[in-house]
């Protein structure tokens, strides 16, 4: 017969708590620590980064941990015995309940989480969690249904992993056409450092972010904002008028190039004339001489191959790597004709959009993957009419 049973019943809950900042390293020493869910792989956790000689809390092998803080619910599976501090929660069933099922299980329900009503950042306590109702079938139905989730979930992951090696293929494949592009078209191009060509080469503002957003006024850009050479606003961070005047040296213009300075280093794209006026963070700004130097060309240059490379070599900082206007100004660049250089933009602007559509089809379908396993877990986890009567 199956049942409804309260986590709390069919398992141990330990929350997590964090030893004190001395107490941690890098080199092995002691109990490996993990803090939430940036140490997560697919399904087990990574390998540790950071350990810890004072031991507060305790994960066992095989224990399902789950993220207590935003975002709250998400799962991983513990590889050994490990400290866990307070963004993470270990579960570990009771005989009366196999770890694969309880897996799942949570799996199912992992999104609805919620945590404390009305936090900005989401959280769930013990008690919470303690909670949460479980189907539970007899060991041996949990052992099938585990048999048939285990089963469909491989055919799943593998339909995956080719639909993704497929994504890596078409962008291998866009980045070498792009390469050739350049090469076709730059033979006997001459070379000038980026420095004396533009007419302004600065950084986007790299303050503290805290106090300086609110709901509406100026659109404020984003390094999340800036990929392939595109630039999309996600209409969510804005800045006061006065901020924008106060950082004057990084208002936009129509036709300059924002490059990433940290996280997606090299990543740049063209500012549209609907983003004149505006201002950006942590990004190189870079205004072009344009009867001479294009700003499509030059972010398509700095989207290439090469020239990402490039950028990314003079990556500097060990902890945030990230560029130095200094070291961009001096980087130097072919500038061939402007008939060239429309060429060159209109070439890869055409593989650039062929890719894009394949690019849409391909995540669309690693989507509707995603959407099958969640609706297999829904069907296999519910209980028979007859008993959930």
């Amino acid at each position: 017969m199956w049942k409804t049973a309260k986590l709390g019943d069919i398992a141990t809950i330990i929350a997590g708590q964090s030893p004190k900042g001395e107490h941690y390293n890098k080199e092995g020493r002691g109990t490996p620590f993990y803090q939430g869910k940036k140490d997560y792989g697919e399904t087990y956790l990574n390998e540790p980064t950071v350990w810890t000689d004072v031991v507060t809390k305790l994960a066992e092998k095989d224990d399902i941990l789950m993220s207590v803080r935003a975002p709250v619910g998400a799962l991983n599976i513990a590889t050994q015995k490990i400290c866990i501090g307070r963004g993470l929660a270990a579960i570990r069933p009771s005989t009366e309940i196999r770890h694969d099922y309880l897996f799942y299980s949570l799996l199912l329900i992992s999104h609805q989480l919620e945590g404390s009503a009305g936090a900005i950042f989401n959280s769930i306590n013990k008690a919470q969690i303690e909670a949460i109702e479980i189907p539970l079938p007899p060991l041996a139905e949990q052992q099938r249904i585990v048999a048939k989730l285990d089963a469909a979930f491989a055919e799943i992951d593998r339909a995956a992993a080719l639909t993704e090696s497929k994504l890596t293929e078409a962008k291998n494949l866009l980045d070498a056409s792009i390469a050739k592009i350049f090469d076709d078209n730059l033979i006997g191009a001459d070379y000038f450092v980026l420095d004396d060509v533009v007419t302004r080469l600065t950084n986007g503002y790299v303050g503290a972010t805290k106090n300086i957003y609110q709901e509406e006024g100026i659109p404020y850009l984003l390094a999340r904002h800036v990929k392939n050479n595109t630039l999309k606003f996600d209409g969510k961070t804005f800045v006061s008028n006065e901020f924008n005047v106060k950082n004057k040296k990084s208002i936009l213009k129509q036709d300059d190039v924002l490059l990433v300075q940290s996280g997606h280093i090299g990543h740049t794209a063209v500012v549209p004339v609907e983003h004149e006026g505006h201002n950006c963070h942590a990004m190189i700004v870079i205004s072009t001489v344009k009867e001479a130097l294009t700003g499509e060309y030059l972010s398509a240059l700095f989207n290439s191959r090469e020239y990402k490379a490039k950028l990314l070599s003079l990556r500097t900082g060990s902890t945030v790597p990230h560029l130095n206007c200094g070291d961009v100004k001096k980087v130097k660049i072919p500038i061939p004709n402007k008939e060239t250089q429309g060429t060159i933009i209109s070439l890869t602007k055409s593989a650039t959009a062929s890719f894009a559509a394949m690019e849409v089809s391909l995540l669309s379908k690693i989507f509707g993957l995603r959407k099958l396993k969640s609706a297999i877990l829904a069907q296999e986890l519910q209980p028979p009419q007859s008993e959930a009567a």
